[in-house]
């Protein structure tokens, strides 16, 4: 009998992996002092416009509660269950919802309906004007990040490595595909991606895969994670960021892998980067820019995959995914920092602390507005102002 193996929390030093008990292991890299925070010049202001507490937050190491926006509303939950709309503009608060289960996957959200899973394998469709439930379908199995929809399916990616497609107006399961995940994983996985008629998604064992979005047929996979070494350690090729899709093109990572751009019909690599990433990753003004696993902030060219400039000072700060705001890049860390660098050259133009928790949620940009949900549940909206 195999046994999966759920690796909940990662550093560079240790993993501690979850079979029955944890049991920590060395890894064979050299472990990285956290970099101390310099001073900085700064040029622009992260400013807080408001701030909620949304319930208990998500203690776990590996929940990653990222907000959803709807309409002109953000959209936030707790682990415990706790759901809450606010007006993106005030924070006011829109509805409430506190659900009689513990959730596990994040939120999704569309200008009609929200999703939410929880731990026991469930999949909620909320109404997004009101909170009130719409339906309830079965997963079968943990989901531990946000689902992706449509106007007429929504798909979810499960820790067992199976992606399920439900109808959007009833939940009504359409297909099932499955690929065998290995003994060692992250614990977590990558969010579906729905694109024109297909549906792409990150598996643990190192592959993206696409598949025909009515049917379920696979149409091509690709082996983004390059599994070497001995131990199931070193073979450890997670796509846990999030990818990301413009004009034809995916930009995938994962860890222990390469950073690549490849065709969305035919799987074809434009270029490959040796970056390592288990965060998610994003494209702005043909800059496609990602933190590695070592903190290490980079950004490549879109179209070629050259280097144009990297950021070392924010090494092993654990730093969640990038967002841009007013061409300033926006990244929290483990201590609750936000730091502001420049798209243009990587150089630090900001720094706000917003809590003493960590910052893993990539933040959500609205318009003029980034909104950032510390692990303990602090959900603040910031501007970028001038100087």
């Amino acid at each position: 009998m195999s046994v999966r193996l759920n690796l909940w929390w990662f550093s560079i030093g240790c993993v501690v992996i979850n079979l029955v008990a944890m049991i920590g292991c060395s890894h064979k890299k050299d472990a990285v002092e956290m970099s101390p925070l310099q001073a900085i010049s700064s040029s622009v202001a992260l400013r807080k416009v408001w701030s909620k507490q949304i319930g208990s937050g998500f203690h776990d190491g590996y929940k990653v509660f990222q907000p959803a926006l709807s309409n002109e509303k953000i959209i936030a939950i707790d682990a415990r269950g706790l759901v809450l709309a606010f007006e993106q503009g005030s924070g006011k608060r829109h509805w409430k919802r506190r659900l009689k289960t513990p959730l596990s996957g994040g939120v999704f959200a569309d200008e009609n309906t929200v999703w939410v899973s929880t731990e026991s394998g469930k999949l909620l469709a909320l109404e997004a004007q009101t909170g009130a439930t719409a339906w309830l379908a079965d997963l079968g199995s943990e989901v531990v990040a946000p689902v992706s929809a449509n106007h007429n399916y929504v798909v979810a990616q499960t820790v067992a490595g199976q992606l399920l497609c439900f109808t959007i107006a009833d939940g009504k399961l359409v297909w099932v595909a499955e690929t065998k995940e290995p003994v060692l994983t992250l614990r977590g996985t990558s969010s579906p991606q729905i694109v024109s008629g297909f549906v792409l998604a990150g598996f643990a064992n190192g592959k993206l895969m696409v598949f025909k979005l009515d049917t379920g047929e696979l149409v091509w996979e690709y082996q983004v994670g390059l599994t070497e070494g001995s131990s199931e350690l070193d073979r450890l090729v997670d796509i846990d960021g999030q990818f990301y899709v413009e004009d034809s093109v995916v930009f995938v990572g994962s860890y222990q892998g390469r950073l690549s751009a490849l065709n969305l019909a035919t799987a074809r690599p434009y270029w490959l980067r040796d970056i390592s990433t288990y965060v998610s990753l994003t494209v702005e003004l043909n800059h496609l820019i990602v933190s590695d696993v070592q903190g290490v902030v980079w950004s490549v060219d879109q179209e070629t995959g050259v280097p144009i400039w990297k950021q070392d000072s924010l090494k092993a700060r654990r730093l969640s995914g990038p967002a841009v705001l007013d061409d300033v890049v926006l990244i929290g860390d483990m201590e609750g920092y936000v730091h502001g660098l420049s798209v243009g050259d990587g150089h630090l133009i900001a720094r706000t602390r917003l809590d003493k928790a960590p910052i893993r949620s990539v933040p959500i940009v609205s318009q003029d507005l980034a909104f950032i949900l510390s692990s303990k549940g602090q959900l603040t909206a910031i501007q970028v102002e001038s100087l």
